[in-house]
């Protein structure tokens, strides 16, 4: 059995759903009672690859704060990335065009790394208040070299595709150094 980790950082504005779909995802449970992340919450969940049944990615999962007063703790963090999961919510433009700060910050603390990652549109179930198209969303991440997905957190919809995508995407990062190791 192989074990891959790989630590992604779950980077967004304030009140997206970062923490929910993080929630949602590793508990199969929406929190109604939940509270704004304070510097970061750390959640491990093994995914499977599903191509390969000797092989999990272990993903190492950093939620960190989206306020600014934060922004010390988070620096840090960023530059410890495998992955990246940019999360906005999808009846809030201003918190999509934010997406474009974070993205630098994360490039910038990361110069000279390939990072892999995805752009995550949440609260994709409130149909009649969405300001950020799905159009516009796959744009923003095609743009930047990210993959794209639309999830609800609250409805459970979508939740694992995010981290499916993530977890082939190193699996297969994985891959490719081994074959150009092999070629040399």
């Amino acid at each position: 059995m192989s074990i891959l980790r790989s630590r992604v950082v779950v980077a967004g504005e304030p009140c997206v759903g970062k923490t929910q779909i993080i929630h949602q995802y590793h508990k199969q449970q929406f929190n109604h009672n939940y509270m704004m992340t304070q510097g970061c919450e750390y959640t491990l969940k093994e995914m499977p690859i599903e191509s390969r049944s000797y092989c999990i990615v272990e993903l190492h999962l950093i939620d960190i704060a989206g306020q600014n007063i934060f922004k010390d703790i988070t620096l840090d963090l960023l530059c410890k990335a495998n992955q990246v999961m940019l999360v906005y919510d999808a009846t809030n433009q201003e918190s999509f065009r934010l997406l474009h700060d974070w993205h630098a910050s994360i490039k910038q603390e990361n110069a000279g790394k390939q990072l892999t990652g995805i752009v995550v549109a949440n609260k994709c179930d409130m149909e009649s208040k969405l300001q950020v198209s799905a159009e516009d969303g796959h744009a923003f991440a095609m743009g930047i070299g990210f993959e794209f997905c639309q999830v609800s957190a609250l409805q459970s919809r979508s939740i694992e595709k995010p981290f499916k995508i993530l977890s082939q995407a190193f699996y297969n990062k994985y891959e490719e150094k081994i074959a150009s190791l092999q070629e040399m």
